[in-house]
């Protein structure tokens, strides 16, 4: 790690009494305490949750427009009259 030490956990029991430490690439090998921060919006969204709903939202947009494009394609093409001549 560039000639530093690497970075310690600190590890724990069962009982989540602290017992030491360890280098961060042996973490795995043990209990560890791990911290985690969740920020809502006012509706209680997440961030990623939200992005998840606005990507669906998109997507089912998306796919009305290319079906209704689809749907007037169709129609046009059925009303159309296709005359075929043997010359």
């Amino acid at each position: 790690m560039n000639n530093q030490q690497e970075k310690e956990v600190i590890i724990v029991d069962e009982n989540d009494v602290e017992i030491g430490f360890v280098p961060r690439s042996e973490h795995a090998k043990h209990f560890y305490r791990v911290f985690a921060l969740w920020i809502t919006n006012s509706k209680g969204e997440t961030y990623l949750s939200n992005i998840l709903k606005e990507t669906e939202e998109e997507v089912e947009q998306s796919l009305e427009a290319f079906l209704s494009n689809m749907m007037d394609y169709i129609n046009n093409f059925e009303n159309s009259k296709i005359e075929v001549k043997n010359i």
